[in-house]
């Protein structure tokens, strides 16, 4: 609303003058045609705030959109990134030492079955199982390596998605403040005098309305 009589909602819907009493009590021409003019009024009043709501909420709509994409878009990506690299990194890892713990099992069973055969293959046993236990020690510590590392990156990558998140949406919500902290600040009150003036007019009309049943004659 731009106005005290309703802005646009008003605009272009004149109300019809009052209905006059005598005319009710006679039921003449003039009261059914007043009659009627304040039942199309009402009708078109009807639409045009069926159409303001409507209006009201698909902009309401549009807003909430746009925060949500927005906010979701730097909460998701920040997220994203920790999940595509850091703990992608760990199940690369995982997958690397699990591999060679089944190499290490398998080296460890021809070690055991080797001991117990040829002396040379004893020895050749023995070689292999060397080697892949040099390599299970180093694939074990990049395994526990990066697992430390993605906790690391946990601790504030989450964090700083969290707080990115709390950031925009204290942005949006601030804009929004702004314009009608303005908007109410310029008004200095103009808007709440009317509204308390049209409610104190009001409650006149409808202490008139009380005694409108004194304008019926008396039967004698």
């Amino acid at each position: 609303m731009t106005s005290t009589n309703g802005g646009s909602i008003y605009s272009q819907l004149p109300q019809p003058e009052n209905i006059d009493f005598t005319e009710a009590i006679k039921d003449s021409p003039r009261f059914r045609a007043s009659i009627a003019q304040h039942v199309v009024y009402f009708s078109r009043l009807e639409n045009r705030l069926n159409e303001a709501l409507s209006d009201a909420f698909g902009h309401t709509l549009t807003l909430s959109k746009a925060y949500h994409e927005q906010s979701s878009i730097i909460i998701y990506n920040k997220l994203n990134n920790f999940i595509k690299s850091e703990l992608a990194k760990v199940q690369e890892a995982k997958a690397h030492f699990e591999s060679m713990s089944a190499n290490m099992d398998e080296a460890l069973m021809k070690n055991a079955s080797g001991s117990r055969a040829k002396p040379g293959d004893a020895v050749e046993g023995r070689n292999a199982l060397t080697a892949v236990g040099a390599c299970f020690a180093h694939t074990t510590l990049d395994y526990v390596a990066q697992i430390n590392i993605a906790h690391s990156h946990k601790d504030y990558q989450i964090l700083d998605a969290l707080w990115s998140f709390v950031r925009e949406t204290s942005a949006f919500f601030s804009k929004g403040h702004a314009f009608f902290d303005e908007w109410t600040a310029s008004d200095n009150g103009a808007v709440s005098d009317a509204i308390a003036a049209l409610q104190a007019k009001t409650r006149v009309v409808e202490r008139k309305m009380q005694d409108v049943h004194s304008l019926v004659p008396k039967v004698s």
